[in-house]
């Protein structure tokens, strides 16, 4: 069996703890770099704190966890709080503590932007044979009294005769590449997605022009399907053009579910489609983007698939809803994540304020691309 290290080099280590919403500890054996950590009001180097065989809580984020009497027992150890030096971090060790498994929620801003990992990745159904690979990047924006702060997601889109899907890359790529070899290994923990992947794939049926849309494994606990019409998407196409990714294209313009949005397609791929729920034009969307660039999609590659992929949809247990149901159902938990949780069964505790009381009230920033 190959050993855990080779999947995670010490450049891997520090990305993903520097990334990850869960709550991870690090065990620290015999590491040899110089790092700072901090506990209270003082401060202690790495190589006398692995004397002492503590554990530590690592820094996320900007978020300083000081982990509650429910972890202080694990493998006999004593907690100490961040440290704050994620640079060249080796780990002999290393496992994560799941919020969800635990029945524990730590309160950080960043903790609901990524969906956990998947491990079911190789149980699906094939729904379709794709014969044409669009690559997008999206950059949007979750928070907008925070304009500046963007996150990305390097999605695709295949297509095939009778689907097409659309989905975050990201979370295949880390689910296959990343996932799939921890579980095998058998290890204690594994890293969380890149900051900003998403979870959403929308597959489009063109002989019953229906839309379905599934959200995998969300900070919610639970993943989720809803069924819709194609959208009727007015479009007013202009004379404007312009050249991407080496085609010609032509600008078009719409006002859907509560946005404007600016829009270039390409006849030179007449094909109804493009990123998210988008299509509708005689031609392939190359981009699109909001009028305010809350969210903007930019194709970074086109391919004609000598062999074709395979359309997947993943056998996970849904929770099934109507959209106008879904969408309301995840505002409300971005109102106020403390019901949500607690009809399942899950507490929150306040560990930015250092009191570790259980919390009442927990809003999360809200910036749908589906106003309506």
């Amino acid at each position: 069996m190959k050993n855990l290290k080779e999947y995670l080099r010490a450049e891997y280590i520090e990305f993903f703890l520097a990334n990850t919403p869960q709550i991870t500890f690090e065990v620290t054996d015999a590491c040899n770099l110089k790092c700072t950590y901090y506990g209270g009001s003082s401060t202690t180097d790495n190589c006398n704190a692995d004397k002492a065989g503590k554990l530590f809580s690592p820094y996320m984020g900007g978020c300083h966890l000081i982990v509650p009497e429910l972890i202080n027992h694990i493998r006999g150890r004593k907690i100490l709080p961040p440290f704050t030096n994620l640079k060249g971090v080796y780990m002999k060790y290393y496992f994560l503590v799941l919020c969800f498994v635990t029945s524990w929620v730590y309160s950080t801003a960043q903790q609901y932007g990524v969906p956990f990992c998947m491990t079911a990745i190789d149980k699906y159904k094939t729904l379709d044979s794709a014969y044409m690979k669009v690559s997008y990047k999206l950059t949007y924006i979750k928070d907008t009294t925070k304009t500046n702060d963007k996150y990305t997601d390097l999605e695709t889109l295949l297509i095939g005769k009778h689907t097409s899907k659309y989905f975050s890359q990201q979370f295949v790529d880390y689910n296959k590449y990343i996932i799939k070899p921890l579980l095998k290994l058998r290890t204690e923990g594994v890293p969380s997605a890149k900051k900003g992947t998403l979870g959403i794939e929308i597959f489009k049926d063109y002989n019953s022009n229906k839309l379905t849309v599934t959200d995998l494994v969300t900070k919610m606990n639970q993943s989720f399907l809803y069924k819709e019409d194609f959208p009727q998407i007015t479009w007013i196409i202009l004379n404007e053009k312009q050249t991407i990714s080496s085609y010609p294209c032509q600008k078009a313009t719409t006002i859907f579910r509560g946005r404007k949005y600016e829009a270039w397609f390409t006849t030179n791929i007449p094909i109804n489609n493009g990123p998210w729920k988008f299509g509708g034009l005689p031609g392939l969307i190359l981009q699109i983007s909001d009028t305010q660039n809350n969210f903007v999609f930019e194709c970074t590659g086109i391919e004609s698939l000598g062999v074709k992929e395979p359309i997947k949809f993943y056998n996970l247990e849904y929770k099934k809803l109507k959209r106008e149901e879904y969408n309301q159902l995840v505002k409300r938990f971005h109102k106020n994540t403390i019901p949500y949780y607690k009809a399942i069964g899950i507490k929150v505790f306040d560990m930015d304020a250092g009191n570790g009381k259980e919390k009442t009230f927990q809003q999360l920033p809200f910036n749908p691309i589906e106003k309506d």
